[in-house]
Formats: structure tokens, sequence, C-alpha cells
């Protein structure tokens, strides 16, 4: 009788914890999704205060295929913003982390390389990053704007 239950136990344990697994997954991909939506209603919003600012945002694709800057062939995108002869690279994320700071900082440099123009400043606009990427992104030349104090400056 012990066997039989204890079998029985360990069956449902095991069913549990691939319940939990999937709910898990579940849970990340809405997540994602969520912040894909939140960040270009972000970015389309942000186009559209900072151009009434006399700013240009000029969305930059290009395809690295010579594997320049990344390490396979892929497709290169960022956010320019002109005023004045001076050029911003911007990227929104919701969540930052080290490996897209770096994606982001070879786009810049592609982008550079490309166009044979320097960037005047490096801006990543993040809802959340995780611990020590803000510190990274210092070491980097890239700033970090998690709020609106940290904006005003560029709302001028």
């Amino acid at each position: 009788r012990f066997e039989e239950v204890n079998r029985r136990f360990e069956v449902l344990t095991k069913q549990m914890s691939e319940g939990f697994e999937i709910l898990k997954n579940t849970i990340s991909v809405i997540g994602s999704r969520w912040g894909i939506g939140a960040e270009e209603a972000f970015r389309k919003g942000f186009e559209e205060v900072l151009s009434r600012l006399g700013y240009e945002v000029v969305k930059w694709r290009r395809y690295d295929k010579e594997c320049r800057f990344f390490i396979i062939p892929r497709p290169v995108e960022i956010d320019i913003l002109i005023r004045n002869d001076r050029r911003i690279a911007i990227e929104v994320k919701s969540s930052l982390t080290y490996s897209e700071l770096e994606s982001f900082e070879k786009a810049v440099r592609f982008y550079e390389e490309v166009e044979g123009v320097k960037v005047d400043e490096r801006i990543v606009v993040a809802v959340y990053a995780y611990p020590g990427v803000l510190e990274y992104a210092g070491k980097l030349g890239i700033k970090v704007i998690m709020g609106f104090e940290d904006a005003k400056e560029y709302l001028r």
C-alpha cells in the first residue's frame, strides 16, 4: 500500500514540475511580447515628440554581410537623432543587459564606418537595467536614461 501511494506521489510531483516549467515559459513569452510592444510604442512617441523639437529621426538599417562588427552576417538597426549637425544614437529597451549594450555599441561603430561620420552621443532608454549594467554602460561611453529626470536635457 505504501509503495503505491509513494509511486503516485512521485508521478504527481513530476507532473507538477512539468506544469510549473510550462507556466514559467508561458509567462516569459508574454513578458517578452509585452516588452517588444512597449518598446515600439515608446519609440513612436519618442520620435513624435523629438521631431517637434527640431530633431530629425532616422531609422538606420544596414546588413553587416562582411561580419566587420558581428560574428555572423546580420541586419543592424539603430535610431539616429540629428539636430544642428549633432548625431545621437539611441536605443529603446524594456530591460537592458550586458550583451544588448555590446550589440548597440557595435551597431554604432558600424554606422560610423558605413556613413563616414562620428556619433556625438550614445543613449539607451530603458525601463530596467540588470545589476552592473549601468556601470558597464559608463565604461562604454553610453548614457542610460531610466526616468524623466535623466531625459530633461533633451526635451528643451
